[in-house]
């Protein structure tokens, strides 16, 4: 049961790492607007990487033996 506390305890990134990609690449495109074409590529790769961190936290939270739907049904 430890496991679940520690994916529990970093849940919270799950919605947090997009957000944050998304501000830093937005705060770096609007202040560089000049090489916004030279920043389109790496950005995208930033972005997509934190997003696909978000998605494989949100996937060990909820497939995690022990919590959530599986949880549920195993005790009914």
């Amino acid at each position: 049961m430890e496991s679940v506390d520690v994916l529990y305890h970093y849940a919270w990134l799950v919605p947090v790492l997009p957000l944050l990609g998304a501000a830093i690449v937005g705060t770096g495109l609007i202040s560089y607007s000049q090489t916004t074409s030279k920043l389109r590529q790496p950005a995208a790769i930033f972005i997509v990487s934190l997003t696909g961190a978000a998605m494989v936290l949100s996937f060990f939270n909820f497939l995690e033996p022990g919590a959530g739907a599986f949880y549920l049904h195993a005790n009914v």
